[in-house]
């Protein structure tokens, strides 16, 4: 996406979008929601915790996604909207919606802009653990193999 700008000209920019978002569009089509993830969704909605998705998807094919899995959240900032991880604009704009305090919000992901994303909003960190990822486990405040085992670790702080 930071490519695209470097382009020369605005047709290479036009050509360049619609591929991405043909792209991102069979994705969210082809899309499967991780395991234990609504679960642990529909949780904190009962529990009364703001949830709010912040990425680097098109809004269009976010709200898809979002409607396939039947997803609600407080707030849901895209690239259209907000700027990209890991600036902390998404982060900060939530905390400031719901009026909380950084350290009071935790920030889950896979990748080192996650975690960099929390970081610059003064948030947690939670890293989503692959086989490819592992190397950033310093990195993150929290570590989780899975959805239900964050969900367990949730449990136990209320």
């Amino acid at each position: 996406l930071e490519h695209l700008d470097t382009l020369p000209t605005q047709a290479d920019k036009d050509l360049s979008h619609k591929i991405i978002h043909e792209h991102e569009l069979r994705g969210a089509e082809n899309s499967t929601i991780m395991e234990g993830y609504k679960e642990l969704h529909d949780f904190l909605k009962g529990k009364g915790f703001k949830v709010g998705l912040q990425t680097r998807n098109s809004e269009p094919v976010t709200a898809i996604t979002l409607d396939k899995f039947n997803l609600d959240y407080d707030c849901v900032l895209t690239r259209d909207n907000c700027a990209p991880k890991p600036m902390p604009d998404g982060l900060l704009k939530m905390q400031d919606l719901w009026s909380i305090n950084p350290e009071e919000m935790i920030y889950i992901g896979d990748f080192l802009f996650d975690l960099e994303t929390a970081k610059n909003a003064n948030s947690k960190s939670g890293l989503f653990l692959w086989p490819t990822n592992e190397h950033l486990i310093t990195k993150a405040d929290v570590a989780i193999n899975n959805y239900k085992e964050f969900k367990k670790l949730i449990e136990r702080e209320i």
